[in-house]
């Protein structure tokens, strides 16, 4: 038994191979070797949550795609033969405008049902690794759509692609290798341009593709009434979800992209859940309707988008469209990249705390916001994207007056501060604080305090049971896990977000003002630690 089976795995990993021809997305070619990186093994962490989800490792995968929430999500099938969510993924970068693929060169990424199989798994990709979707299929092909190199890849950048980072297709890209070698010659891609809740269709009732995203809920009502693959057919120009021949007929059911549709029935097990989600859904849209919801915008005036935990890293990378028209939703997100960039990357003369150092000043003007000859709009900026308020009392240079603000956003290496990393801190001894110290840590994208499990953000000299040192200072750690002995000293972060640290000092002293009492800065010890 064993050694057939080992016969089986080697046999499909070597027609999964020979089947890896060379596909490109955006015009690279190379040979049909395997280079280590498409042949990775799942990360520890994800294969934990497979086993523990019960989704044996070769089982078949699905994946659903939305545009407007820029998620992907990489659905496996369990010991029950149903699909289940495994994990979801932010997109780090679509092209286009919601709406469909129309022709060559329209930057659109692919909405519809499309079916990937081994060949079109690129190993060699310049975008560390691809999955050609598949387009143009039946629909788009019977519509006059044309267009190709349609991918999921790496490199976060796209041209009609949905692009992911490196980390995130590595594990796409293993979890659909995975699935072949278990004997699956293909596996689903949904792509939606948003989550087809009555909601979404009610903001969305002005689009000129409603008639098309209603028929993609069709299929996607199928899926998530059932948790079960539906089977796509094109007839008549239309997607037909689930049919099967009538009761009784004798002919083979077929199916002609271009044709009138033959004679079917849907299954009466799909059909029915399917039908009571949609009644739901349509009672639902009704609703919202008759509330006169307000409706979005045709067009974003937007190159596409990326999920909001990128914007930061990547706020390059979304660009204007085309058309120039310059709504508020096109200018609140520029406002907002440029507020991200000049609060998280200080360039202002002097707006570090002394050379060297990645603690800043967070507040860079006087609380009337006003110079001589112009105000100190950059400055004004820099500190409202992050705070709320401001006051006199916070930039007193008056010993034992007020408070002092430092602001961290990198660790001494000049990286950006990751949730899923440890970091230490350590307070040197005799703070320059008349009353006491204190750092928080808040989320960057919502400037508010994490969302963490302990429900605390703050650490202060006040707090009883701060673990210090024989000298007096004191170890602080932020990161998902405490380590071991100082749980009193550590604030937690969470996988996957960005965050940033605020440490003040109330009523601070000379040696503050002066710079002669020296903060360290944040270091990485994930490893040291032995955080997860």
């Amino acid at each position: 038994m064993i050694r057939t089976t080992v016969l089986r795995a080697l046999v499909l990993t070597t027609a999964f191979a020979a089947a890896l021809t060379p596909v490109t997305c955006l015009g690279e070619k190379n040979s049909n070797r395997l280079p280590t990186k498409a042949t990775k093994k799942l990360p520890p962490e994800l294969l934990s949550l497979v086993r523990q989800k019960k989704m044996p490792i070769h089982s078949p995968i699905l994946v659903r795609v939305f545009k407007e929430e820029a998620e992907l999500e990489v659905w496996k099938q369990d010991t029950t033969g149903r699909f289940q969510i495994l994990k979801t993924y932010p997109i780090c970068r679509w092209s286009g405008d919601l709406g469909p693929k129309l022709q060559e060169g329209d930057r659109q990424t692919p909405e519809g049902f499309y079916r990937v199989t081994p060949e079109l798994m690129n190993p060699h990709s310049n975008y560390y690794l691809a999955i050609n979707i598949g387009y143009p299929n039946n629909f788009d092909k019977a519509n006059n759509r044309d267009g190709s190199l349609l991918m999921i890849h790496g490199d976060c950048w796209s041209s009609g692609c949905y692009a992911m980072t490196d980390e995130q297709i590595s594990e796409i890209y293993s979890l659909a290798r995975d699935s072949f070698q278990g004997g699956r010659p293909s596996f689903q891609v949904q792509t939606y341009p948003f989550r087809l809740t009555p909601a979404n269709l009610a903001r969305h009732r002005n689009n000129p593709n409603l008639a098309f995203w209603k028929m993609l809920k069709i299929g996607n009502d199928h899926f998530e009434a059932t948790h079960l693959e539906p089977k796509v057919d094109v007839c008549n120009r239309l997607y037909v979800f689930d049919a099967q021949r009538p009761p009784n007929s004798t002919k083979p059911l077929v199916f002609n992209p271009t044709d009138k549709c033959p004679a079917f029935v849907v299954n009466t097990k799909i059909a029915r859940r399917a039908l009571e989600k949609q009644r739901a859904d349509e009672l639902e849209y009704a609703q919202l309707l008759e509330d006169n919801v307000p409706a979005a915008p045709i067009y974003s005036e937007l190159d596409g988008g990326m999920n909001k935990v990128f914007l930061a890293r990547f706020s390059d990378r979304l660009t204007l469209s085309k058309r120039l028209g310059l709504d508020l939703a096109q200018g609140a997100l520029v406002g907002e990249l440029m507020s991200i960039n000049i609060s998280y990357a200080k360039r202002f003369e002097n707006s570090y705390y002394r050379p060297g150092t990645k603690w800043a000043y967070v507040i860079m003007f006087d609380p009337s916001q006003e110079k001589k000859n112009y105000n100190e709009l950059d400055e004004r900026a820099d500190y409202f994207y992050e705070a709320v308020t401001s006051s006199q009392g916070m930039v007193s240079t008056t010993r034992g007056i007020g408070q002092a603000y430092l602001g961290a956003y990198k660790d001494k290496n000049d990286k950006w501060f990751d949730g899923g990393k440890t970091y230490k801190l350590t307070v040197p001894p005799n703070p320059p604080a008349k009353q006491f110290w204190s750092i928080t840590i808040y989320d960057t994208y919502n400037r508010t305090g994490i969302d963490n499990k302990t429900q605390n953000t703050d650490l202060s000299s006040r707090d009883e049971g701060l673990r210090k040192n024989p000298d007096g200072s004191v170890d602080l750690y932020v990161g998902p896990e405490a380590p071991a002995g100082y749980e009193k000293n550590w604030l937690q972060t969470n996988p996957g977000e960005a965050w940033f640290a605020y440490f003040r000092l109330y009523g601070p002293l000379e040696p503050h003002l002066s710079w002669s009492w020296k903060m360290p800065d944040f270091e990485d010890v994930t490893q040291t630690t032995g955080a997860k």
